[in-house]
């Protein structure tokens, strides 16, 4: 089970990597307001905006607006913006995903953190999912979760930008 779940991740954040996007226009594409703790320095900073991405990959899971989750991704985050694409093209479709997405159970942050970058190994609980990946399409279920995350971040110019996204 967990087998498949990571299989499933994997094809969500990977699954479009070879498409050829451009992440730098993409990730340059607007962002709302963030919330001011979403920014704040060091490794509690680190660890809120953690949290903060998390609401924000579940807001566009299910709402299909990926906008404010692109504008989290730094340029080069490959992963992150392929997993943004990958909903753009469900929701561009027709399509859509249904869950309860995904909760943080546990954040340990790596040591050699500073004000600007820090790792962090994040364990979240992920809901099942059902993905209609297009109009009318029969839904791919799959089974929710425990999973482990290494999530590098970066701060430019005051504001955390996930830099690099790895399952773990």
């Amino acid at each position: 089970m967990i087998a498949r779940l990571a299989a499933l991740l994997l094809a969500l954040v990977l699954g479009l990597s070879a498409c050829g996007a451009s992440t730098s226009d993409e990730a340059a594409s607007g962002a709302s307001e963030r919330p001011a703790y979403a920014d704040n320095a060091g490794e509690a900073g680190a660890e809120q905006f953690a949290g903060y991405w998390v609401d924000t990959l579940n807001e566009a899971t299910t709402s299909g607006d990926t906008k404010t989750f692109k504008s989290l991704a730094a340029p080069d985050c490959k992963a992150c913006l392929d997993f943004a694409k990958r909903l753009d093209t469900i929701y561009g479709s027709g399509g859509h995903v249904e869950t309860d997405g995904w909760q943080i159970e546990k954040i340990v942050p790596e040591a050699g953190a500073t004000d600007d970058e820090a790792g962090l190994m994040v364990t979240v609980q992920i809901a099942e999912q059902q993905v209609f990946a297009e109009k009318g399409a029969k839904p791919q279920t799959y089974p929710g979760g425990r999973q482990g995350f290494r999530l590098h971040l970066v701060r430019n110019d005051g504001e955390w930008h996930v830099q690099d996204l790895s399952p773990r």
